[in-house]
């Protein structure tokens, strides 16, 4: 086809972006495996296979987009007829690196994509915003047969590097850049991470395309995906999801509110929104811990938005440093999950309502009890995050004690249990491995 010839060509006179900054990224890709990179939509995953890519001799690397405009109604024969093309068209090696992007715009692209990675001598990368190539909706006959990559928004770490911010780690505590370092966290914690946003230098830039971005993922990653007709009701609860941002959310509760703002959607629906919402990687969320099913099912999710971007330029809600820092520390956290598969999060819940914000289990046992407190300096707050920290201590039999504030830092001991306090920056620039206290 003339056009794959064209749109191949293109690639290779263009050649790898030259504005490519390298993320800390560990990519896992393997020979005979359709290797998928998913995650939000402009979270990075383009760049994320191009800097993959960088490491292999260009000659033999092939890129195509499958959202491409001149690639009209992509179907099946494009696919078919990509390997066929390159062969005849370039000059390579034996071997073939290929990136389809937007793979899943194609109908029938999991039985080609099976073909072509069990030829050992095309290794097959693949990318999309859509949930249907992740883990758990990749179809049956690719299954066992991927290799699943998670593609975020910069962590703070990736943010300063693309600010060009040097920095020892170790120094910055006492260092004369500790001010222009805390002046990019208030930044990254109000515009968030995505790539091409963190590039831009202008505030209301930046929100325009937050806005844009929002307005892209409900078009496309559920709307057109899903066929939703009552686009109000999905736009209304989105927004609604924005403006209760690490808080609960049951939705029964979230059904009567729509309801008494006019806007009729059961409730059944409105959980299936949610499920598609949380498919187009857009928000995540914790569950109560409990090892009974009935409760984890019966008790409030507890909502966080992928981009914390997101909040500041659709919440109507004023600013709240302490949900915007739990925001953050939960998507630290999500990503440690995905990472290992053995790491889940919950938050933890009295019947007097004193709460842990998480709970990180590893297997059957629960390893670290984090909470996020902004301001620790008021006695009063201090004894309520200490109290239920170390109820949840006892019940859960976890000494691993860790709370996320903003410029507190110290080790103390409670009752005799010891209680490590660090600020957020720190923290997210620290490796997140977990470690049993000693």
């Amino acid at each position: 086809m003339e056009v794959l010839k064209k749109l191949l060509m293109e690639f290779k006179e263009r050649g790898i972006p030259k504005d490519l900054i390298e993320r800390d990224l560990k990519i896992d890709w393997m020979r005979k495996k359709a290797n998928v990179f998913v995650g939000i939509r402009r979270a990075g995953k383009t760049y994320s296979v191009f800097q993959s890519l960088s490491r292999f001799n260009f000659r033999d690397v092939f890129y195509i987009n499958m959202e491409d405009d001149r690639i009209i109604n992509p179907n099946i024969r494009h696919l078919t007829e990509l390997i066929p093309t390159i062969k005849e068209t370039f000059k390579t090696n034996k071997q073939i690196y290929l990136f389809v992007d937007e793979i899943q715009n194609v109908e029938g692209w999991e039985k080609w994509a099976k073909r072509i990675a069990e030829d050992p001598n095309i290794i097959l990368f693949i990318s999309g915003s859509s949930s249907k190539l992740s883990s758990f909706e990749i179809p049956t006959v690719l299954r066992g047969r991927t290799i699943t990559n998670y593609i975020f928004p910069l962590s703070f770490k990736e943010f300063l590097k693309f600010k060009n911010f040097d920095y020892t780690a170790k120094s910055l505590s006492y260092s004369s850049k500790k001010p222009e370092l805390m002046r990019l966290l208030n930044e990254y914690l109000s515009y968030g991470g995505f790539r091409e946003i963190v590039l831009v230098e202008e505030d209301t830039k930046k929100l325009k395309l937050l806005k844009e971005y929002f307005s892209t993922i409900i078009a496309r990653d559920i709307i057109e995906r899903y066929k939703i007709e009552n686009i109000l009701a999905l736009e209304t609860f989105m927004k609604y999801i924005i403006n209760n941002y690490s808080r609960y959310i049951s939705f029964s509760k979230a059904h009567k509110w729509m309801k008494s703002i006019g806007i009729k959607i059961g409730k059944a629906t409105l959980m299936e929104y949610y499920r598609y919402i949380k498919q187009s990687f857009f928000v995540n969320h914790t569950s109560i811990f409990s090892y009974k099913i009935k409760d984890v099912l019966q008790y409030p999710i507890k909502i966080y938005v992928a981009d914390h971007g997101f909040v500041n330029a659709l919440s109507i809600k004023q600013k709240n440093m302490g949900h915007l820092y739990e925001q953050q520390v939960a998507n630290e956290l999500f990503k440690r999950a995905v990472s290992d598969p053995s790491v889940e999060l919950s938050y933890w819940k009295n019947p007097l309502h004193e709460e842990v914000d998480f709970v990180v289990r590893k297997g059957l046992n629960v390893e670290q009890l984090i909470q996020v407190c902004y301001d620790i300096s008021y006695p009063k707050t201090k004894t309520r995050e200490i109290k239920a920290l170390l109820k949840a201590s006892d019940e859960l039999k976890c000494k691993n004690l860790l709370v996320i504030t903003k410029d507190y830092e110290k080790e103390e001991v409670e009752d005799g249990n010891k209680i490590k306090y660090i600020p957020l920056w720190k923290w997210l620039l620290e490796e997140h491995k977990l470690k049993k206290p000693k």
